[in-house]
């Protein structure tokens, strides 16, 4: 992306407040055939006079139609400057799970379809075969969509903030790795939300689930854990 290609904005995460955003040099993504697409950019508080206070962990960042979740912050004093890493927005379902099984042998639109049910998420396909995955289900959305593309050995890459589409062959890998520049003499401040999760199930023995809700729902909303299963707990003690 060179800078000038489209405006960018920021969204602060309860969607309330949106405002243009100036960063500083070139912001940069990164987009390869194994689905990451994350963006990185510099913003300053002189830059950014009505947006500067908007860029905070898990607000969203538009750069050339797509959206992007702020993952990573930090805040550096010098020239009052914030650094973020932010992934698209379909990693947010990360936090969503399909809780049910529909393993077995179908068809890749069958798998595609269960794995991207009850969302705001569509998919497109250049092939269509029949293949076997086993008890498919039981996890995160991202994840079963990584273990259809092992299972039929394709790729796939964001279009849309609605869309993702599967192929046999991408093309080429080009992804790059930026990198901050290092200064030892500024103090800064560094923010991660990449495995913020506010509910957990664990399954015991004879059916037994226990299910814990974070008070910091309230501000995040479901964000839901991978389970945890041990049969050595048979009840449940407050």
């Amino acid at each position: 992306m060179k800078e000038g290609d489209a405006m960018l904005s920021i969204t602060n995460y309860e969607g309330t407040l949106t405002e243009a955003l100036v960063c500083r040099g070139k912001p940069v993504v990164r987009k390869n055939i194994d689905g990451l697409f994350e963006l990185t950019l510099d913003a300053s508080q002189h830059d950014n006079p009505h947006s500067f206070n908007l860029i905070a962990e898990e607000g969203v960042v538009e750069a050339g139609g797509f959206k992007f979740r702020i993952k990573q912050l930090q805040k550096k004093s010098k020239g009052n400057v914030k650094s973020i890493l932010a992934q698209h927005i379909f990693f947010d379902n990360v936090w969503q799970r399909q809780e049910c099984t529909n393993g077995g042998h179908k068809t890749f639109d069958e798998f595609a379809t269960f794995a991207l049910r009850d969302t705001n998420w569509t998919f497109t396909s250049d092939f269509n075969e029949d293949g076997f995955i086993d008890a498919f289900g039981n996890g995160n959305i991202v994840k079963l969509v990584n273990q259809i593309c092992e299972a039929f050995e394709c790729e796939y890459e964001i279009t849309s903030n609605s869309n993702i589409h599967f192929s046999k062959m991408l093309g080429p890998d080009n992804d790059f790795v930026y990198q901050y520049g290092e200064n030892i003499v500024e103090l800064s401040k560094l923010v991660n939300t990449d495995n913020l999760r506010t509910r957990i199930s664990a399954k015991g023995k004879d059916n037994l689930v226990v299910r814990y809700t974070s008070p910091h729902a309230t501000k995040w909303g479901i964000r839901d854990s991978d389970d945890i299963s041990d049969e050595r707990f048979s009840d449940q003690r407050i």
